[in-house]
């Protein structure tokens, strides 16, 4: 596939109508997102709610706030992400919260444990509940790395 520049700003009310129906009606996503993604961009929520709707144009800007407010979802991140390419965190971002990198892995289980149950579920898991929980056991490794750095 041929690079294709995007203008900053774009029409694609395909994709506002599909970032609507994920962000307001899926079960998967918190409730504060549109408040997190306002947050975001500086912008009210009835600003997020007019780019859902169609009548604000969206932009790069938008669908970046949209994925940190999700935390990765894959199915806000597909906009993103030319074919065959993955969005990854940052690594500066993801601090460690434990005093000791021993505490620090012990932090890890939970999610760890999440990302097993999800990926064993029968019925079998969708598959935006295996990337979630893939990113959230990723994100906690991440702060072990961190910890074991910050530790020299």
């Amino acid at each position: 596939m041929a690079y294709h520049k995007i203008p900053r700003k774009f029409d694609c009310p395909e994709i506002s109508s599909d970032l609507k129906n994920r962000l307001l009606y899926s079960d998967d996503i918190d409730n504060g997102v549109i408040g997190k993604i306002a947050e975001i961009m500086g912008t009210s929520k009835r600003t997020v709610y007019a780019t859902l709707d169609g009548d604000i144009k969206l932009s790069l800007d938008f669908l970046h706030a949209a994925t940190v407010a999700t935390n990765g979802d894959p199915a806000i991140c597909k906009y993103l992400e030319p074919d065959g390419f993955h969005l990854k965190k940052n690594v500066e971002n993801s601090i460690p919260d434990k005093a000791t990198l021993a505490e620090e892995c012990l932090d890890d289980l939970p999610s760890l444990a999440r990302y097993h149950a999800v990926l064993s579920a029968r019925p079998r898991a969708r598959q935006v509940e295996v990337e979630l929980a893939r990113n959230a056991a990723i994100y906690e490794l991440e702060q072990n790395f961190n910890k074991w750095l910050e530790e020299g």
